[in-house]
C-alpha cells in the first residue's frame, strides 16, 4: 500500500515552476549540507508547523492530535534527525533518481498487488493521475483518491480505512 506518494523519478520529472512552489521541500531539502539543516534547526517548530499545515486540505493543524504535533516538532528540532531527513531528499535527487531511471528503462515493476491511495488536495492536485503513474510501475495496481490532503489517515480515517480493508479482504 502506498499512501499519497509517487515514484521518486516521477516527482522529479513533474517539477516545474508551479510544482516548485507547492513542493518546495524537494529542492530545499536536497540542497548541500549544511544549508537546509542550519535553516530548519534555527526554527524547527516553525518549519514543522508550516510544512504540516501546507500539506493538509484545510491548511491547518487541527487534524493532528497534540501528541503527534509535539512529536513532529521534536523531530524537526533534533540536528541528527534533520540531517537524516535532508540526506533522504539528497539521495532522492541523486542515487534514487538514477536507480528509478534504470528500473524504468529496463521495465522493472513491482510484482506484489498494490493499493495506491492519494489525497485529493495533495498528490491529486498534480498534472498526472497517481493511479495512472503507478500502472507504469506495478503489474497489479488499484487505487482511489481520498478526500484529504497529504495525511489521509489523519484527515479522512473512515475512507482510508475502508479502502485499505477492502484491499486486504480481496482475493
Amino acid at each position: 500500500m502506498l499512501l499519497d506518494i509517487a515514484p521518486t523519478i516521477e516527482q522529479w520529472d513533474a517539477i516545474d515552476a508551479n510544482k516548485s512552489l507547492s513542493g518546495y521541500h524537494w529542492m530545499f531539502l536536497a540542497q548541500g549540507y549544511p544549508l537546509p539543516e542550519t535553516l530548519i534547526e534555527s526554527h524547527g517548530q516553525f518549519y514543522a508547523d508550516w510544512t504540516l499545515k501546507g500539506w493538509t486540505k484545510d491548511k491547518s493543524l487541527t487534524v493532528f492530535d497534540e501528541r503527534a504535533l509535539q512529536h513532529y516538532r521534536a523531530l524537526y528540532s533534533d540536528r541528527q534527525r534533520i540531517h537524516a531527513m535532508c540526506e533522504d531528499y539528497r539521495a532522492g535527487a541523486t542515487f534514487d533518481k538514477k536507480v528509478d531511471e534504470q528500473d524504468r528503462a529496463e521495465g522493472r515493476k513491482i510484482s506484489a498487488p498494490s493499493l495506491i491511495l492519494w489525497g485529493t488536495d495533495y498528490l491529486g492536485l498534480g498534472k498526472l493521475n497517481p493511479l495512472d503513474v503507478w500502472k507504469g510501475w506495478c503489474y497489479s495496481v488499484e487505487g482511489q483518491a481520498i478526500d484529504s490532503g497529504h495525511f489521509l489517515a489523519e484527515e479522512n480515517l473512515s475512507d482510508t480505512a475502508a479502502a485499505v480493508s477492502a484491499f486486504l479482504k480481496a482475493d
